[in-house]
């Protein structure tokens, strides 16, 4: 099982429990988990500059971002991932109910039944 969360929940999460895997292609500073980027196999799950740019500044809608988002992880090996980062919380910035690449990262992996993942949350552990 893996969980996904965001950063503003942090406070909540028993970090003794879980290990905390930054997804964001800039973390929050002073972040003392594991940045995501730091992972030759897997830095392509923070997504690029230039795909997060285009959609801050809405060149892009929700449905073209996640088409370009999947294509840039659909080659991962995802045997490799469930071995590396079972049990972690993947963290970016977004709150649950606004759209970001945890989302769709989160649907690819359900949908493919690469793993189980879900949303942290104290009250789903």
């Amino acid at each position: 099982m893996i969980y996904t969360s965001y950063f503003g929940n942090i406070r909540n999460i028993d970090t003794d429990k879980y290990k905390l895997v930054s997804i964001a292609r800039y973390p929050i500073r002073n972040f003392d988990g594991y940045n995501i980027l730091n992972d030759d196999n897997f830095s392509n799950l923070a997504p690029s500059h230039d795909l997060l740019n285009a959609h801050k500044n809405n060149l892009i809608s929700d449905v073209d971002y996640a088409k370009v988002y999947i294509n840039s992880i659909i080659d991962n090996d995802w045997d490799l991932f469930k071995k590396k980062y079972d049990g972690c919380i993947l963290l970016c910035y977004e709150s649950p109910d606004a759209f970001c690449h945890r989302q769709v990262l989160s649907f690819f992996l359900k949908y493919k039944k690469i793993i189980e993942i879900k949303e942290y949350n104290r009250g789903n552990l």
